[in-house]
């Protein structure tokens, strides 16, 4: 992102390096980009259908989501990434 040519790369660059803090090598999780990506490319990721719950009512597990698996379930979910092709669709549109 450095090298990119765009204002947006090098501020994302800048970004990331701050976030990640001196000395580390931490980089972001694109849960966010990854999400967008799917709704043109859902085939970056492997689903599954079933039914999601969150817990509502407990004060130690509240907001505690599980996933079921049911062929008949009314949500879908991500369970796998092809991580490489996702990340390199980003930095094609992000480096435009």
């Amino acid at each position: 992102l450095s090298a990119g040519p765009t204002p947006l790369a090098k501020n994302l660059a800048e970004a990331t390096r701050l976030w990640s803090g001196p000395g580390k090598r931490h980089y972001p999780t694109l849960h966010d980009p990854l999400a967008v990506e799917t709704v043109f490319r859902p085939d970056l990721v492997t689903w599954k259908r079933g039914r999601v719950k969150v817990e509502l009512g407990g004060d130690a597990t509240y907001g505690y989501t599980t996933f079921t698996e049911d062929a008949k379930g009314p949500h879908q979910v991500a369970v796998t990434v092809k991580a490489d092709e996702a990340i390199g669709l980003w930095l094609d549109r992000v480096l435009a």
